[in-house]
C-alpha cells in the first residue's frame, strides 16, 4: 500500500487506525442485521457553536436551538453543558436525507462552526 503524506498526516495510518475499523465494524452490523443499507437512520448530532452569545448580550444559542427545533427531520433538541453546546436526536428517511441535513441545511445556520454526527448502528433501549 502506497503512503501519501498530506498536511504532514500520514494517509495510510489513518486508513488503518481509524477509517479501516469503521468499515470493519459497519460489516459486522450489516450480517448481524442490525444495519440496513437503505430505510430509517437515527442519529446524533453534536453542534458546536462560534460564540454563545451575540451583540448587547443576546443568547445566540437559545435561539439556534430554536431554529434547529422546527425542522421535521429533529426528534429532540438538548442544550448541553460539555465539549459541545447542542445535542440533536434525528430520525431520517435514509443516509442520504441525514446528508442532505448536515451538509445542506445545519451548514447554513448562523453561528454553527462544526458538528460531528453519530449514526446508531443499534439501539438496546429507547
Amino acid at each position: 500500500m502506497e503512503r501519501f503524506l498530506c498536511h504532514h498526516f500520514d494517509i495510510t495510518l489513518m486508513e488503518e487506525a481509524i477509517i479501516f475499523p469503521i468499515y470493519e465494524r459497519i460489516e459486522k452490523f450489516k450480517k448481524l442485521g442490525s444495519l440496513k443499507e437503505t430505510g430509517p437512520v437515527l442519529a446524533f448530532i453534536h453542534i458546536y457553536l462560534r460564540e454563545k452569545t451575540g451583540g448587547k448580550g443576546k443568547v445566540v444559542i437559545k435561539n439556534v436551538a430554536r431554529e434547529l427545533a422546527k425542522e421535521a427531520i429533529v426528534e429532540e433538541v438538548h442544550i448541553v453543558a460539555g465539549e459541545c453546546d447542542i445535542i440533536l436526536k434525528v430520525r431520517a428517511k435514509s443516509v442520504f436525507e441525514l446528508g442532505q441535513f448536515v451538509a445542506g441545511k445545519l451548514r447554513t445556520i448562523k453561528g454553527i462552526e462544526k458538528t460531528v454526527t453519530s449514526i446508531v448502528l443499534e439501539s438496546v433501549k429507547e
